[in-house]
């Protein structure tokens, strides 16, 4: 592969336990035979304070040059991966919180404890919305949309571009993950997968309206238009009476947070500039807007229940940690990512 030029090889090995003594000594062979320029260690934080074995009878055979935790998405917290990882001597550099391509990530020690502690992760939630910052047009178009929420002057299409571009972001379970006291909010029974799927047959449902009712929201309470909609969107009836009844309480919580703002807020400029200092990274929260983290006293949980249209479950921060020493962990975990993200792998 190498006289082909190939920039990067990965050569995956199947997994294999302490016990498998055969297996170990396979995986020394193809260590022997390839000369990897980095081995990485692929960790599942679902096994616990076993873990630890684990990470140690790999570290015997094979000189550990960086590790990956998986499985981060489920009821594990990750705390036995991180102490077994300790025991490689190696930086972890990704893990993975779900199936897709997009549940990989890079490691970042801080962001990592912050929502073990259930406390969010807005510099991750910031990332996530970078791509906005690269489109005035649309964030000029959010920020007009969420001035008149603000005002009480809800209408369709408003929420339409509001739920598209939420969708647009990411997996929805991350991002309220990343949101201050929203983390587990959906965890539970698949919450977040049904929200995303209930929010995309909302836009197909929005999608068969008639352009005045797009703007004219009272239109829609009509039963025979509710009838229309359901037809032409191929739904049922109950998921356009769903529809109805998650706006009316998007519109009731965006113009109550409008009240608190003094009216609406800063007006356009003001909604446009937070807009984008928000989506520049600058400071440690959202410059500008407020509450914990940002929003002039927008809570930012508070919109996204609103924006979820009561489809999250029931609230609630992280558990707690069993007596784990939180202050060692976080030094624990900066320590491991003290070789950064550059040296990972060599290129050939």
């Amino acid at each position: 592969m190498r006289e082909h030029k190939f920039e990067l090889i990965i050569v995956d090995t199947e997994g294999r336990h302490r016990q498998e003594e055969t297996l170990f000594a396979q995986m020394e062979e193809i260590s022997a035979a390839i000369q990897p320029d980095e081995t990485i260690f692929t960790l599942d934080s679902t096994i616990g304070q076993s873990a630890m074995e684990q990470a140690r009878a790999f570290k015997d055979r094979v000189s550990i040059g960086s590790v990956i935790i998986t499985k981060l998405d489920g009821h594990a917290k990750g705390g036995g991966a991180i102490s077994a990882v300790a025991a490689t001597d190696a930086p972890i550099t990704f893990i993975g919180t779900g199936e897709q391509f997009e549940a990989f990530e890079p490691f970042r020690a801080a962001s990592f404890v912050s929502r073990l502690l259930g406390q969010g992760d807005i510099s991750g939630l910031m990332d996530m919305m970078q791509p906005l910052a690269s489109q005035p047009e649309v964030m000029k178009q959010q920020a007009e949309s969420m001035e008149r929420m603000l005002k009480g002057q809800f209408s369709y299409r408003d929420f339409k571009g509001q739920v598209q571009m939420l969708l647009s972001l990411g997996p929805l379970d991350k991002m309220m993950e990343s949101i201050p006291g929203m983390a587990g909010m959906m965890k539970q029974g698949g919450q977040a997968a049904l929200a995303s799927m209930d929010m995309r047959k909302w836009t197909v449902i929005m999608d068969s309206m008639t352009e005045a009712e797009l703007d004219n929201a009272s239109l829609v309470n009509n039963a025979k238009v509710q009838e229309r909609l359901a037809l032409g969107a191929g739904v049922m009836l109950d998921d356009v009476e769903q529809l109805v009844t998650n706006s009316r309480t998007l519109a009731k919580a965006f113009e109550g947070m409008g009240q608190m703002m003094g009216g609406g807020g800063k007006g356009n400029n003001g909604m446009m500039q937070a807009m984008q200092q928000m989506m520049g990274g600058m400071g440690g929260g959202m410059p500008g807007m407020g509450g914990p983290g940002g929003m002039g006293g927008m809570d930012m949980g508070a919109a996204m229940k609103a924006m979820m249209g009561g489809m999250g479950g029931r609230g609630g921060g992280g558990r707690g940690m069993g007596g784990m020493n939180m202050s060692k962990m976080m030094q624990m975990a900066q320590q491991m990512q003290s070789s950064g993200m550059g040296s990972m792998m060599k290129r050939k």
